[in-house]
């Protein structure tokens, strides 16, 4: 993996798309019922392009060709609220005649900064769970330079 690569997404109220493992957590805690493969693609078309208003036609994952009544981003976009735990006008928003919005901050999780403070928070927490004032010295410097 380039330094760079982005492995998840942070987005709305404690919610990460995480993109290895194609499941969305809330909290830490994946969902109870878990995004299909094409509800998930299409949470990630929105989460590459937030707060832009996207016609329904455009919604890249989604073969739109030969629908009736509905059109399937309606469907689509409905299951993935659902799942969620979203409300009607929460977050994923009908923009009526034209399509759905994104309307969240989203932050991408990048595979260089997710490994280094994976690694320095688990070597920190060794220290301070031998709960002596040396160990907890040496964790608190190590968090420290974390931050830097």
């Amino acid at each position: 993996m380039e330094r760079r690569d982005i492995v998840g997404y942070k987005f709305y109220d404690g919610y990460y798309a995480d993109l290895l493992a194609r499941r969305v957590l809330r909290n830490d805690v994946p969902l109870t019922q878990s995004l299909t493969g094409k509800e998930f693609d299409v949470l990630l078309y929105f989460l590459q392009n937030p707060r832009k208003v996207i016609e329904r036609a455009k919604i890249l994952p989604l073969h739109t060709e030969g629908w009736r009544d509905r059109h399937p981003a309606d469907d689509y976009v409905s299951k993935i609220k659902k799942k969620l735990g979203l409300a009607r006008r929460e977050c994923l928003s009908l923009v009526r005649g034209v399509g759905y919005e994104l309307n969240a901050d989203v932050h991408p999780v990048f595979a260089f900064d997710q490994d280094r403070v994976g690694l320095l928070y688990y070597a920190s927490l060794k220290h301070f769970d031998q709960h002596t004032v040396a160990s907890m010295r040496i964790a608190l410097r190590q968090a420290l330079r974390s931050e830097e």
